[in-house]
């Protein structure tokens, strides 16, 4: 697309940012983490039109709720941890998902820093979210990551759109159900690391891109003539 559109050589490295988290932490075993995408909006706020019909943010919490009460009792039923993975560290975020999740037990993972998102994920076993850009980055540095649709009918929230036309696969899918979620939590959680490795870079290669510690971009300034790139990356 944007070689349609700028007549120069692209070098494709990814996120940046993710590309900057390199340290292995050690992962939390039986843990589910799902990536919020809270936001303190008003009830019925405007989101996006379907078939003529206007669709709010209470349409997104009501997806929400249904997705979460899967996973949570997924998670009890199955000795899981369930894991919030937040994106503020307000008590308006905590009590929004309590109100969802009501009777079933979680953590709240706080984010205080910038990075404190890259390291969640870092510790989670598996993954879940919506369209959230952090899954897409989890998925590049090789994390098993359930991929849901919250509006089956736009294409535009699918798992990989536009790239991927398929509306259903072996980590994604396009319906909200509990027989969808525990097919791909069984696919995910059988298939060996070495073979989710290869998965991810044939069939996602050119989805997301991870240039570990952005080794392409260093190499690109050396080559233009700065010596010093820790420096001129701070």
């Amino acid at each position: 697309m944007y070689k349609k559109k700028v007549q120069s050589k692209i070098n494709v490295i990814g996120s940046f940012k993710n590309n900057l988290y390199v340290k292995k932490f050690k992962i939390i075993k039986n843990s589910i983490g799902y990536i919020s995408q809270y936001r303190n909006t008003k009830k019925n706020h405007f989101y996006t039109r379907l078939n003529g019909k206007n669709l709010t943010s209470d349409d997104l919490v009501m997806q929400e709720n249904k997705l979460l009460n899967i996973i949570g009792n997924f998670a009890y039923k199955n000795n899981l941890s369930l894991n919030i993975i937040g994106v503020s560290d307000t008590n308006l975020e905590i009590q929004y998902y309590k109100n969802i999740l009501k009777n079933i037990k979680f953590n709240f993972l706080k984010k205080r820093k910038i990075d404190c998102s890259y390291k969640n994920i870092s510790k989670m076993q598996y993954i879940v979210t919506f369209d959230s850009t952090l899954g897409y980055e989890a998925l590049s540095r090789f994390k098993k990551v359930i991929f849901l649709n919250r509006f089956s009918k736009l294409a535009q929230f699918r798992f990989g759109w536009p790239l991927i036309k398929k509306k259903n696969g072996f980590n994604f899918s396009n319906d909200i159900s509990s027989k969808n979620f525990e097919k791909m939590f069984k696919n995910l959680k059988n298939i060996s690391e070495l073979e989710w490795r290869r998965k991810i870079k044939s069939e996602y290669k050119d989805l997301i891109v991870w240039d570990k510690d952005n080794q392409i971009f260093k190499n690109k300034l050396k080559k233009m003539g700065f010596k010093n790139n820790n420096q001129l990356l701070n």
